[in-house]
């Protein structure tokens, strides 16, 4: 074992030796991981410090301490990519970011981490986590209204997932291109693409490493979802009580933000049924959950439909108290979207301004190596056109005392034939 593997094994025992006694997000596990990170850093092991890194942020994470959070990824990212760490690199750091920004709504800041992700696997030659990362692009440009870019990298992802005969990636480019075709209202498609991501997850042949029931949960939920944008209510009604009944039957698998926007998806359609009591029940079993980890959109949704159903049943009171409330959580909402978009142009700003510094910083460095080239190459000139002077005029001297030498001659000879005469 070389001493690199060493000091990540020797990470990971220490950190997974002491979380597994300590409540996942609890101050304790975070203390515990800050001990771990601490400890190697007193050892000057930076290998060793990106498995407690990794640990750190997820116990901030499961803290809900997201800021806390992203501060520890981004240095395990950083120092992964500086120590040639890809596999870290690409599948810890990168996708937990990610997570994390989607949770945020920061999907600038998961745009960045996925183009640099792609770039790397593309060098690398990994398909999987190319098609990982195509994917990922893909939901943020369906998520920004991009839906034709959107598309392309859905296909690039499903040719991938099907050229690695991989087939719970094969699903997921199914559900991609699902969601895609609801935004585009196409409906046919999407219940095609969900049907064929549904027969990967009941064939028996399928072996997949995740529960089958908590996809087939979330396909009826988009079947739901589709056929009550098609105002097929008894349907859509139908779908959202099989995603219900199969994600309360495997509650250990599922997803707490999915169930909840499962009961939130089946309320809303009892209320547009006007079964206004069937749609107490279930959204306010999606409050409920929505509250655990704070889901704002969906406790949004859920607080605007109890509130219709309560002024439905002339119960003017609860209406009025869960109205407030939506208001209240969609205009936190709106002014957390709209300080987040007020921080990316603040930052695209000063990229911009950034970039055209650095631009006519390179646009100086490249006048004064073209002056340089142009006054060496003057140099050069002068120096060849003072040397042929130089050249020209020793021959030029160099001849005339020749000439001197040979009219001397001359003359002596003709001296000499005048005397033999005399």
């Amino acid at each position: 074992m070389n001493r690199k593997t060493a000091s990540l094994v020797l990470a990971i025992a220490l950190v997974n030796g002491i979380s597994a006694q300590q409540p996942a997000g609890s101050d304790s596990s975070i203390a515990h991981a800050k001990k771990i990170l601490l400890q190697t850093r007193m050892r000057k092991d930076t290998l060793g410090s990106l498995i407690p890194l990794r640990d750190l942020g997820i116990a901030f994470y499961l803290a809900k301490q997201y800021d806390s959070a992203t501060l520890y990824f981004k240095e395990g990212l950083n120092l992964a990519i500086s120590r040639r760490q890809y596999y870290l690199e690409l599948h810890d750091f990168r996708p937990i970011l990610n997570n994390n920004f989607f949770l945020l709504g920061n999907y600038t800041a998961a745009m960045e981490i996925s183009v640099d992700g792609l770039a790397r696997a593309e060098a690398l030659n990994n398909p999987e986590r190319i098609a990982h990362f195509k994917g990922v692009i893909g939901y943020i440009l369906m998520k920004q209204g991009k839906l034709v870019a959107a598309k392309q990298y859905f296909i690039d992802f499903l040719k991938l997932a099907t050229g690695l005969h991989n087939k719970l990636l094969e699903a997921k480019g199914l559900f991609y291109l699902a969601d895609l075709s609801i935004l585009e209202k196409n409906y046919a498609n999407a219940i095609s693409y969900i049907h064929k991501a549904m027969a990967v997850f009941d064939d028996p042949k399928t072996v997949l490493s995740i529960n089958k029931n908590e996809q087939l949960a979330y396909a009826n939920n988009k079947l739901a979802e589709v056929y009550a944008q098609m105002n097929d209510l008894p349907h859509s009604l139908q779908y959202s009580l099989t995603a219900i009944r199969i994600s309360e039957q495997n509650i250990q698998w599922i997803n707490r933000y999915d169930m909840a926007r499962y009961y939130v998806n089946g309320g809303t359609t009892y209320n547009r049924l006007k079964q206004y009591q069937q749609a107490l029940s279930l959204l306010r079993k999606g409050l409920s959950i929505s509250k655990e980890p704070m889901y704002m959109e969906c406790i949004q949704d859920a607080d605007e439909q109890l509130s219709i159903a309560f002024a439905s049943l002339r119960n003017y009171d609860s209406a009025y108290a869960y109205h407030l409330r939506f208001t209240q959580v969609r205009d936190n909402i709106m002014a957390e979207n709209n300080q987040r978009v007020l921080l990316e142009k603040e930052t695209r700003y000063k990229m911009e301004t950034q970039q055209r510094l650095q631009d006519a910083a390179l646009n100086r460095q490249k006048l004064w190596k073209d002056l340089s080239i142009c006054i060496a190459c003057a140099s050069i000139l002068i120096a060849w056109l003072l040397y042929k002077w130089y050249s020209l005029r020793q021959r030029n001297h160099f001849q005339a005392a020749l000439n001197m030498q040979q009219q001397e001659s001359l003359r002596a000879t003709i001296s000499a034939a005048d005397r033999e005469r005399k």
